[in-house]
């Protein structure tokens, strides 16, 4: 990809996923769309029992599973 619609998308593609995940009632993602693998990690908070949905990037390599977890802040 080149370099400049790399930057954009590294700014804005973690909002905009949120947008589509909505959107799409948690079906897809904008970085799905884009070829990358999505995994929803879903936990659920120890004293407020509300259910948080983190996006993390997969990376497969036969059997194995990398997962990818960044601050965008």
């Amino acid at each position: 990809m080149l370099r400049p619609v790399t930057a954009f998308f590294a700014r804005k593609t973690h909002r905009i996923d949120g947008v589509v995940l909505k959107l799409t009632k948690g079906k897809h993602t904008l970085s799905e769309i884009l070829g990358w693998n999505i995994v929803q990690l879903k936990t659920i908070g120890a004293k407020t029992s509300k259910e948080y949905v983190t996006l993390l990037i997969g990376l497969f390599d036969g059997e194995r599973i990398g997962l990818i977890a960044s601050n965008f802040g």
